[in-house]
């Protein structure tokens, strides 16, 4: 079900949700049965928070962290959920999304040759995600003009402030009271429904992918990596 679905449940099922719904079963199918870089641990917790999960709202059950973000960021994040936890030449962990393999292949190695169904989920999660921010909305996009409700700063520890010395090439531009999330513009909104709005767009996709035969592994189906007795939710 679409994360749209699962947020509103008096919303009316329409084309992009049963076509985000194609998406999730290709993630279910492939996190099972495909080569990729989640370990048994992971996949475990994988399949139970992104397809199982929930969140509860103060108005009710909504849809679980997981999946949501996906749906947001146009990545399926393993983070929170891995036993590996790589980290970058900072000491800072790596960011770490799903990506599934051609064959199996040591998560680890700096270069892998992706499935082709890796390209087919990625480049539905990107469009998904492009329409998901269509819901983001701006209530603060002009300067504050009332300066009333301005908090009164000195002006002496202003210019202090400003005198304070920076390592930034470019001097830091004096603060405003403008709290403005980019939103797209009209040709771009109809660019982004056009894709999953109608059924033509998803159904080249597929076209292209399976006319490219040479792609496609002969024996690519493995061994079911759900554990028959499923994942327990931790209490404390």
């Amino acid at each position: 079900m679409s994360a749209h679905a699962l947020n509103d449940p008096a919303k009316v099922i329409d084309i992009p949700d049963d076509l985000e719904s194609i998406l999730h079963v290709f993630v279910y199918i492939a996190t099972r049965f495909l080569p990729h870089n989640a370990d048994d641990e992971t996949v475990l917790r994988l399949l139970y928070y992104y397809f199982d999960d929930y969140s509860d709202a103060a108005s009710g059950f909504k849809c679980g962290a997981t999946k949501f973000i996906a749906m947001m960021w146009g990545q399926i994040p393993l983070n929170l959920l891995s036993t590996r936890h790589p980290r970058s030449s900072l000491g800072q962990q790596k960011y770490e999304a799903l990506e599934f393999y051609f064959s199996p292949e040591n998560p680890s190695a700096k270069s892998h040759t992706y499935h082709p169904i890796h390209h087919l989920i990625t480049t539905l999660l990107e469009w998904f995600s492009d329409f998901y921010s269509l819901d983001l909305t701006s209530t603060a996009t002009k300067d504050v003009e009332d300066d009333a409700l301005i908090a009164d700063i000195p002006d002496d520890l202003l210019e202090e402030l400003y005198q304070v010395p920076s390592d930034d090439e470019v001097s830091p531009a004096k603060p405003t009271h403008t709290a403005e999330i980019r939103l797209p513009s009209s040709e771009e909104v109809v660019k982004i429904r056009a894709k999953v709005e109608g059924h033509s767009r998803m159904r080249g996709l597929f076209k292209d992918a399976l006319l490219d035969r040479e792609k496609w592994p002969r024996f690519d189906k493995g061994t079911d990596k759900k554990p028959p007795a499923g994942f327990v939710r931790a209490t404390q």
